[in-house]
């Protein structure tokens, strides 16, 4: 999987992300690609069940978080945190 690969699933999936939060996206889920090798911190490994199970999740609650500060204990791979 290359890193503009997952650029262009991102940008279908998420076009309302500016070009700076796809490029931040995408290289987290690009870097946990290649730890995951190591670590083994998720099951899924695809690029497109990585930008649909991952990033698409994580942001599905982006809506009903309120301030500046969240807290989010005990992500292992930082999900949904990150994103």
């Amino acid at each position: 999987m290359s890193a503009r690969f997952m650029q262009e699933l991102l940008k279908e999936y998420l076009p309302n992300l500016s070009n700076r939060q796809l490029y931040m996206l995408n290289n987290y889920l690009f870097l946990m690609k290649k730890w995951n090798r190591v670590y083994n911190l998720t099951s899924i490994t695809t690029a497109k069940a990585m930008v649909i199970r991952h990033a698409l999740d994580s942001l599905s609650i982006s809506n009903h978080l309120q301030g500046r500060r969240v807290i989010d204990v005990g992500t292992g791979a930082g999900l949904p945190g990150i994103p």
